[in-house]
């Protein structure tokens, strides 16, 4: 078995910590979600169901929640913000019926971010502690 080495002096590395599936998989919806914002507003304006400057704080208040969501998503704050986020979307549905439907298809797949990002980050770890064990064990960290 060949050690892990980098440059002249050949010291050994440690093998990289594991990314975030949880942070991946809610920062794309969220990103995603501020879109639907935007286009929630060109909507409510375009089908005159209010004027221009009410649809455009509306979408982009949903929209700026959504991108404020996803810069903060690697905290618990940003989490918070993301549930908030899907209750908003969910809320729109008041102003246009459709967005309940695109609403609850979003809190799903919010529930199934979380949900299956947190188990595989938890799974990355343990991985990722069997193979610091591993290089311990044969000498290759010290």
């Amino acid at each position: 078995m060949t050690d892990i080495s980098h440059g002249a002096g050949e010291q050994p590395l440690t093998p990289p910590p594991p990314k975030s599936a949880r942070y991946l998989f809610c920062f794309v919806l969220l990103l995603l979600e501020a879109f639907v914002a935007l286009f929630f507003a060109l909507v409510l304006y375009g089908l005159r169901i209010t004027d221009g400057q009410t649809a455009a704080l509306i979408g982009g208040g949903v929209g700026a929640l959504a991108l404020a969501s996803a810069g903060l998503m690697r905290t618990r704050v940003g989490l918070v913000l993301g549930t908030v986020t899907q209750v908003a979307l969910l809320a729109a549905g008041i102003l246009l019926p459709d967005m309940i439907l695109l609403g609850i298809i979003f809190a799903i797949l919010w529930g199934v971010s979380v949900y299956l990002g947190t188990k595989i980050d938890r799974e990355r770890g343990e991985r990722y502690e069997a193979e610091l064990a591993h290089f311990r064990a044969s000498g290759s960290l010290e």
